[in-house]
């Protein structure tokens, strides 16, 4: 077994000396031939000779260019366009779903487009000393600075004018480990921004990278502000910003731009007669070089950081509808498990036999499983839903005697049910075991985006394990109901 092991590598061998000598030979063959045009042509006229020399070096330029186009990387295309989003809000809103955030998103970018500001996003750890470079940045704009962290616990606006006399507004938003839902509105003001500041004042944690490199995915022009500069002598701040910057791709490097919020300092003074005490002094902000860069973003392409922002925008807004859709179609599969829940135990009061399997195996079962995939855009078949529902059947028979057991106790909760009409632990039951299998079905399909069988039934399996006498009793009240209806 070993022989073909070893001559794998000889005819690969010989393969790659083929394909260089017939490479080799194109080669000279074209040389060849272009030798022959050039002494043809100079024979002619000297018309001829230059006609085929710019011919020639236009057939190289072309080719240059050709495989500068295939090899060179390019930007990808934004996917959503202003037409395309509110076409789509417009054909949500008519099936009745609420999509009123994602046109909060759309109203909130024209209102920005039209006031033709500037938007750049101040983000950040808590205590990175976001506020503080705020007021440094625009002095007497106010923003709410403590020396606790977790000041800043929502979005604030301040109008700043940069240095290149742009009207631009400043956005201090909460910091990134504040809280989850804090940092959610942090990151969707950034992506609503021009340009994003991520503050920090030394070399990047795991968390404060991790912030970095999702605020890069959304291609925003990025700047980090290496605060507190005056902490570090100059060489261990020039090694501080080369270190920082190599972390990223050499083509994707953001500036790292040092800067220093206006403090106060305790320092050691000696007075006339000698005697040292502590005094505390201001010491000055240092925002010079941050404003340059900046300014040097903002007027690099103004066309694209509107097109990035506006692009940024429309993905929040899509965001917002796909999660309203997935609610408003979770709803959906919520009432028609209800629904379907209902009928079965209607058929159960009904049944002449009560262990006739009209949960899983008749008419409701197959609308159920219908009903559920028309919701969510899957076709299925009818082989499909057959097998599905008797594999159900197996799995409901071999729970019947657990379910029989809740269910009895959860008609306990109702006293003076005795005159009402017999089957109610049946009907429970089945009403039970439906319940169940369409909260599995409804979890297959929003997890899995199809009816997988294999991962139905495990999702069966699990719905059955959970606690079941709340449902139980809303069942049974339910089941109460329909069977005193018909006395009353």
């Amino acid at each position: 077994m070993a022989a073909p092991s070893r001559f794998v590598p000889l005819v690969l061998a010989a393969a790659v000396v083929v394909a260089v000598s017939v490479a080799l030979s194109s080669v000279l063959g074209l040389v060849d031939r272009v030798v022959s045009l050039w002494e043809r042509a100079r024979a002619l006229s000297p018309v001829a000779e230059w006609a085929l020399l710019i011919s020639l070096v236009g057939v190289a330029l072309l080719l240059v260019w050709l495989l500068a186009w295939l090899l060179w990387p390019r930007k990808k295309t934004p996917k959503l366009a202003s037409r395309s989003i509110h076409a789509r809000v417009e054909s949500a809103a008519s099936q009745g779903i609420d999509v009123s955030a994602a046109q909060n998103e759309l109203a909130s970018l024209e209102a920005r487009k039209a006031s033709g500001q500037l938007y750049i996003a101040v983000f950040g750890h808590i205590s990175s000393g976001k506020s503080s470079l705020i007021n440094a940045l625009a002095p007497g704009c106010s923003a709410q600075t403590a020396a606790t962290g977790g000041t800043t616990t929502e979005v604030t606006h301040y109008d700043w004018v940069t240095a290149g006399g742009d009207n631009a507004v400043l956005a201090d938003v909460p910091g990134s480990q504040d809280s989850a839902a804090r940092s959610d509105v942090a990151l969707a003001e950034a992506r609503r921004a021009h340009v994003v500041i991520y503050v920090c004042d030394g070399d990047l944690s795991a968390s404060q990278w991790a912030d970095v490199q999702m605020l890069a995915a959304s291609a925003k022009p990025l700047i980090l502000a290496l605060n507190k500069q005056d902490r570090y002598a100059d060489d261990e701040l020039d090694s501080l910003r080369t270190h920082i910057a190599e972390r990223f791709p050499r083509d994707a490097r953001p500036p790292v731009v040092p800067c220093s919020a206006a403090r106060q300092e305790v320092v050691e003074v000696t007075d006339a007669d000698g005697n040292s005490h502590e005094t505390v002094r201001d010491r000055p902000a240092a925002v010079d070089e941050l404003r340059a860069a900046i300014n040097r973003i903002i007027h690099s392409d103004p066309a694209a950081l509107t097109s990035l922002r506006d692009h940024a925008v429309f993905e929040l807004a899509d965001q917002a509808l796909n999660q309203a859709q997935r609610s408003h179609r979770r709803a959906k599969a919520d009432q028609i498990v209800a629904r379907h829940t209902r009928a079965a135990v209607v058929g159960a009061l009904a049944a002449i036999s009560p262990g006739s399997d009209l949960v899983i195996q008749g008419v409701i079962g197959a609308k159920l499983v219908r009903d559920l995939c028309s919701l969510f855009d899957v076709r299925v078949r009818d082989v499909d839903s057959d097998a599905l529902l008797k594999a159900a059947g197996s799995r409901a028979r071999n729970s019947s005697a657990l379910v029989l057991a809740v269910a009895g106790n959860g008609l306990k909760a109702f006293p003076g049910i005795g005159t009402v009409s017999g089957g109610l632990t049946h009907a429970v039951a089945y009403g039970l075991l439906f319940d169940a299998f369409g909260r599995a079905l409804v979890r297959t399909l929003v997890e899995q985006g199809d009816l997988n069988q294999k991962q139905a039934l495990a999702n069966l399996d699990e719905a059955l394990g959970e606690p079941l006498p709340a449902r139980a009793r809303r069942i049974a009240a339910m089941a109460i109901d329909m069977a005193r209806k018909p006395s009353s």
